[in-house]
């Protein structure tokens, strides 16, 4: 249990909330309304800290990698000639290194709900755009099928949806098949 981001989970959920009570208030009202505005902001704004909280989750046990302390004298005494082991006393800690000391301690043992050295194969973020495109192409079916069958063939909602059940096996046959 220790092992969860329940830090980034919260802040997830969080953004989630703000952003679609935006978009929900934004089409039943005018858009430029105040609470419309803020709570889109106040989504963008916590989707930067949960960026920002999983790429520190990720990268907060990078100072442990090196046990060895950084000494600017060890630089100095080590020639090109000396061996590979000796060279890590000479190390110095990157920026992430340094910036990972500064994370609380419990998020050094948390593993990242979004691991970001995911994000560097080609093939996971062209799947990811692939899946996040023809999501919303289903949901825009699904919306204007279920109006079609409301409006020009005159069924109620249930009906309807009970016409949008149809879909299903469709949908899953080719999810079965993508795997």
């Amino acid at each position: 249990m220790l092992r969860l981001d329940i830090v980034g989970a919260l802040l997830f959920v969080v953004l989630g909330v703000l952003i679609l009570l935006g978009l929900n208030w934004g089409s039943t009202e005018e858009w430029n309304q105040v609470k419309v505005i803020v709570c889109l902001v106040l989504g963008g704004v916590f989707l930067l800290v949960f960026i920002v909280w999983e790429y520190i989750v990720d990268h907060s046990t990078d100072h442990m990698i090196h046990s060895e302390k950084y000494n600017p004298k060890d630089v100095e005494s080590h020639s090109k000639e000396t061996p590979d082991e000796n060279i890590g006393a000479a190390y110095e800690p990157g920026t992430r290194a340094r910036l990972a000391r500064l994370t609380p301690k419990f998020a050094r043992i948390t593993d990242p709900m979004i691991p970001m050295n995911m994000f560097r194969s080609y093939d996971v973020v062209t799947t990811c755009w692939g899946t996040f495109a023809s999501g919303m192409v289903m949901l825009g079916i699904f919306y204007f099928v279920a109006i079609f069958y409301v409006i020009v063939q005159g069924k109620d909602s249930v009906s309807s949806g009970i016409q949008l059940l149809y879909f299903a096996p469709g949908i899953v046959s080719s999810y079965s098949l993508d795997k």
